[in-house]
This record gives C-alpha cells, structure tokens and sequence, in this order.
C-alpha cells in the first residue's frame, strides 16, 4: 500500500543528498530540479537501493552543466551529451548523478533517437516523460535555501495523485508518446513496480 506518511522528510533528504549541486547551480544563476524515479521513490517512502541514482533537469546548457559538475564529482560520463546529458560520481556522499538540459524532442523517420532541442521551460521537458508517476520535479535549490512560501515540488500531470491510485498513465496521449519511443513501453514494468 502506498504511504505518504515520510514524503516530507524524504524530500528534504534528497534535497540535502544534492546540496553541492544546488548551490553551485544557484550560485551560477541557474535551476536545478530532482526529475524522475528519486522523487517518485522519496515519495512512496522507498529505501535506496544499491544502483540509486539522481537525475536532474536544468535551464543550463551542457557546456555549464559540465564546467559545474567537474568540481564536485570524482568522475565525469558524456555518453549522454549529444542529448544535453552529463553524468557524475559526486565526491560528497558518492551519489551517481545525471544532469541533462530542459529539453524538447522531435521524433523523425521512425527513428528512436530523437532530434533534440533545448528547451527554458520545466512543464515541456516533463511532458516528454514515460508516466506522470516519473513527470514530478523537486526544486533542490529552492528546497535547501528553506524559502518559505515557494513551490518545491512540481505536478503538472497529477502523477502524485497516480502514485496515490496506483496509476500509470502518460503526461501526454499515450499513442504518440509510444510511438515516438517504442522503449518507453518496456519501462512501464518498473514503473509499474513502483506504483503498487
């Protein structure tokens, strides 16, 4: 069953598990947001496991993101650049990280790999996501200032009410969601793990 009884206190947890991050983004005048599974798992009061893993979206493009994150991580990964992702070992806490910029995709040619565009906008990059489950975003930087009356937790497709359901649903129409990424189709499974 699921319970939301220490979602507080494990969002703050996440939030503090990214402070060097937070402050450095901040610090350069950017956002930075705690996307997917750690947010849906801090919510539903989930233990790390052993492969746990942070993933981020921000307003800095991957040039910043790098020039930021080479500081703080004891090992850098660019598999992921040509889709604006840079991936880390932070020194604090070694905490596997990935940072990827706002982001829009186009799907052509019945390709898998999209055509990608930068984006400024939080609500359109969580849009692209498999469920509204893993569409929830934490304001790290907002949330360890402890700034009182701001927004830290975003929810434009009700996925906290889904997690609440045990629902999955898709943040957009399910069929050109699908389509566009065939994959994201398999990922329903763990998702759907998660939300039980």
């Amino acid at each position: 069953m699921t319970s939301f009884t220490n979602a507080h206190d494990q969002l703050h947890e996440l939030a503090r598990s990214s402070r060097p991050l937070s402050e450095a983004f901040a610090q350069a005048g950017f956002l930075l947001y705690a996307v997917g599974g750690s947010v849906r798992d801090a919510l539903l009061d989930e233990p790390r496991r052993e492969d746990y893993e942070i993933d981020f979206t921000t307003n800095a493009r991957p040039d910043d993101i790098e020039r930021l994150m080479k500081p703080l991580c004891s090992a850098l990964w660019q598999q992921g650049l040509a889709f604006g992702t840079i991936g880390g070992t932070l020194r604090d806490g070694g905490i596997k990280v990935e940072i990827t910029t706002f982001r829009s995709e186009a799907y052509v040619d019945h390709s898998r790999k999209p055509a990608v565009e930068w984006g400024d906008s939080l609500e359109a990059d969580l849009s692209r996501r498999d469920f509204t489950i893993n569409a929830l975003a934490l304001d790290v930087v907002a949330l360890n200032e402890d700034s009182p009356g701001i927004q830290t937790l975003f929810d434009y497709f009700q996925g906290f009410h889904d997690l609440q359901d045990r629902v999955l649903r898709t943040p957009i129409d399910p069929e050109i969601l699908f389509s566009d990424d065939p994959l994201r189709m398999l990922r329903a499974r763990a998702s759907r793990r998660a939300s039980r």
